[in-house]
């Protein structure tokens, strides 16, 4: 399977205070759109969630294929945290994924359908990092990555989050948008 642009292959990964996938497949996340977080008086930071989405032209239909997601630094070393005797571990995590064509009865563009496929990862107890610094999800099928399949973030400490009810944008940032249907 040739990956990247030449078969229409989109990878979508951000994070989320935590995501599950329902029983229909479909990603449910809450708090998504985050790059700060903040270190817990745990020594780790607050919990979160990684989430992957992934889809392919309908010419590539159902395939697997190996990924793996690792944390990066902002140097691009690959974060390690201490195990359980002393030893180091990679953050990282391989897995397969297989991209599924949603199959409806009856329906005559069947054909035109998107392959999909989702990866979530939830760190409920959240991870041993640094405050002040900077980190990056880097996500890669069959050992290929683009720039944009990254996820970069923050550390800080809890001192310099917003107090709540304090405003986390500046004034004059995004405003979210609602479409009302005329009718």
């Amino acid at each position: 399977m040739t990956v990247g642009n030449s078969n229409g292959m989109q990878v979508s990964i951000f994070l989320a205070d935590f995501a599950n996938a329902d029983p229909s497949g479909k990603v449910n996340a809450i708090g998504a759109g985050w790059q700060v977080v903040a270190m817990t008086e745990t020594g780790a930071t607050s919990p979160h969630a990684l989430v992957v989405l992934i889809s392919a032209d309908p010419v590539v239909g159902e395939v697997e294929f190996q990924t793996n997601i690792t944390l990066r630094d902002a140097s691009g070393a690959v974060v390690q945290i201490p195990g359980a005797v002393g030893e180091s571990h990679d953050i990282q995590a391989r897995q397969k994924v297989r991209l599924n064509r949603p199959i409806l009865r009856q329906f005559p563009q069947q054909d035109r359908l998107r392959s999909h496929g989702k990866i979530i990862v939830n760190m409920p107890t959240g991870l041993p990092l640094k405050a002040g610094q900077e980190y990056e999800w880097m996500f890669e099928i069959e050992g290929v990555s683009e720039a944009r399949w990254r996820a970069p973030f923050f550390v800080v400490s809890p001192s310099q989050m917003p107090k709540p009810g304090q405003a986390t944008e500046p004034a004059g940032g995004e405003a979210a948008t609602s479409l009302t249907p005329e009718i």
